[in-house]
């Protein structure tokens, strides 16, 4: 989430923990729930998968999109609003993308 430039509230929320941050402002200690580890793999891979397309996945996940599945909002927001089906969806975008670019790369070495 650093690398993201999430602010805390925030990740706290695409994990989907129930709880807040603590009085400090500091995220609380907890143990991830069977759901929380799966929304977690999610995240991790959507990371590295737009590391490779994008660069810059902070910027790239702030950035408003037209296709679907974000239909005009930021990949956060779609993540934050539609949980594990819209990470999975993101994450599928991303894949594709990702093989294009891998077979463009193939061909332009030829």
């Amino acid at each position: 989430m650093e690398s993201w430039r999430v602010p805390d509230a925030l990740a706290l929320e695409l994990i989907g923990f129930a709880g807040k941050l603590g009085r400090d402002g500091k995220r609380p200690r907890f143990r991830l729930s069977t759901r929380q580890v799966k929304t977690l793999g999610y995240l991790e891979e959507i990371d590295h998968t737009a590391r490779i397309l994008h660069g810059d996945v902070g910027r790239w996940l702030r950035r408003r999109q037209r296709a679907a599945p974000f239909d005009g909002q930021t990949a956060l927001d779609a993540m934050s609003e539609g949980g594990i089906p819209a990470m999975d969806s993101i994450l599928r975008l991303l894949t594709r993308g990702a093989m294009k670019q891998a077979m463009r790369d193939r061909h332009s070495s030829r």
